[in-house]
């Protein structure tokens, strides 16, 4: 027990600096929980060229770019891209309200475009530090009638894991998803309209 002054205040200031400590982690977790920074988190974007080829197929190329926007070590392991067609518009497009009524599902936002081409890709081991940004580049042949495609891109969030309520819902996986349009450019003879 303690019985000068010194020895109080010393004991006085220890239980400070202890609880000094014991505050600022408490403080440090709960600003890292409410922030969410031990998730990653990306922005994806993708942009596309489109160049006739001799024999009169169209070559797409889709350039995937991946940022880490986040304050984690962004690990990449797979994803993919698919190409629908929009124009010449679908058949199935062109029938009555009824038909694309039932066509439609009602859980979902988006007409259920004729995909054309679908491409896997695995980036196993690949990582971004937080700031940086990657371009991955892919190749498509087209056939000569296509106009315009939508594109769509995936990419899997490998840090964070299906939770229960995930498989209740129509939600496999978790990941970062963009979709565009882009218009082909026309060739030759080609009044660019496509319908």
């Amino acid at each position: 027990m303690p019985n000068s002054f010194k020895e109080w205040a010393e004991t006085i200031q220890h239980v400070a600096t202890l609880a000094a400590i014991i505050v600022g982690g408490l403080w440090a977790v709960l600003h890292f929980r409410l922030r969410r920074q031990k998730w990653p988190r990306a922005n994806i974007a993708h942009s596309a060229l489109d160049h006739s080829l001799p024999q009169g197929t169209r070559l797409l190329r889709v350039t995937l770019t991946v940022s880490n926007a986040g304050e984690v070590l962004l690990r990449l392991k797979d994803g993919l891209i698919r190409i629908h067609q929009m124009r010449p518009w679908p058949i199935g497009l062109l029938e009555s309200e009824a038909d694309l009524s039932e066509k439609h599902c009602p859980d979902e936002e988006e007409y259920r475009w004729p995909s054309l081409v679908e491409r896997h890709f695995s980036q196993q081991g690949f990582e971004l530090e937080p700031n940086e940004t990657e371009k991955f580049f892919f190749d498509f042949f087209l056939k000569p009638d296509i106009r315009s495609v939508i594109i769509y891109s995936y990419v899997r969030n490998i840090s964070k894991k299906r939770r229960w309520w995930h498989r209740l819902s129509r939600r496999k996986e978790i990941g970062w998803m963009e979709t565009t349009v882009h218009e082909l450019q026309s060739t030759e003879g080609d009044n660019g309209t496509g319908d």
